[in-house]
């Protein structure tokens, strides 16, 4: 199952993001060598809300092959039972980590793919490749934030009902760009590439499905940064909030990074919105000897 739980904190607007941007972003700045591909987050609109109910459903929608729930809750355990009893699997064991987001009235969004098309050749090809549809998840918030902590969260091994085991990794690759006023930093990440990038450049980037450009822009450049950093499970213990760097010097290089089958990749923009592209996991599969 390929499921995510992304809190964010205040209510989101989901929707169809572009593969195109982040092949764009990738072209614009990397340098020449080698990088591994990374792995990938019923019926619409409607607002099942219960002020009683411990857990609040503001949206249920679908996009594209995603089945995706925007969710508040009043406290962790009911939160999990009905990620539970939605197929949106949640280790129970876990629950205190959503306790936090819940102090502090945060959102949750809940994204599975369709168990339709789960078993879909092409869809498969795809997340192997690391070109799952991306989603874009926008809202409104004082400051831009990493909602890390809740990667933190690995399954145990298990096997199938084909007698597959899928094994999962103990670390990951972050990879984050952000568009701001100025040059930004996250502690003990590398930046890739620092450098100013004119507003048409941006427009260029990608187009949605009118020909329109997927981000739109207010200023004539803005400050893009690209920062990276591989991380243990054990170690996201903390969401990340990016900040201002001491300089705008231009970083035109990038260091060595190690290859990996998982990675995240988000796209962070100013303005008070976050834009959230999440390319879930891919776990080696091996069959069992018999």
């Amino acid at each position: 199952d390929f499921a995510w739980i992304i809190p964010v904190p205040s209510r989101p607007k989901i929707e169809r993001s572009s593969d195109e941007l982040f092949t764009s972003l990738n072209d614009l700045t990397k340098i020449e060598r080698d990088w591994e591909r990374p792995v990938p987050l019923i019926n619409g609109g409607r607002i099942l809300k219960n002020e009683s109910s411990p857990v609040i459903v503001w949206e249920t929608k679908k996009v594209e092959y995603y089945d995706l729930a925007v969710l508040s809750a009043n406290d962790s355990h009911s939160l999990v039972n009905w990620l539970n009893q939605n197929g949106y699997h949640y280790p129970k064991e876990y629950d205190y980590i959503l306790n936090d987001y819940i102090k502090n009235n945060w959102f949750f969004v809940a994204a599975k793919i369709d168990l339709n098309v789960a078993q879909n050749q092409d869809i498969n090809q795809q997340i192997k490749t690391g070109h799952l549809i991306p989603l874009k998840i926008s809202f409104p918030t004082s400051r831009i934030v990493y909602p890390l902590r809740i990667s933190s969260i690995q399954t145990k091994i298990k096997h199938d009902q084909q007698n597959r085991y899928f094994y999962y990794p103990s670390n990951a690759g972050i990879l984050i760009y952000i568009f701001a006023q100025h040059k930004q930093t996250l502690p003990k990440f590398d930046t890739l590439y620092a450098n100013w990038i004119k507003a048409d450049k941006i427009k260029n980037l990608a187009y949605d499905n009118q020909g329109n450009p997927w981000i739109k822009t207010k200023n004539q450049k803005y400050y893009l940064t690209k920062l990276y950093r591989r991380m243990n499970f054990s170690e996201m213990t903390y969401d990340l909030y990016p900040r201002l760097a001491s300089n705008d010097q231009v970083v035109p290089y990038v260091p060595n990074v190690s290859h990996s089958s998982w990675k995240f990749y988000w796209l962070l923009t100013i303005s008070g919105l976050l834009i959230l592209v999440f390319l879930g996991w891919m776990g080696y599969e091996f069959k069992k000897n018999k």
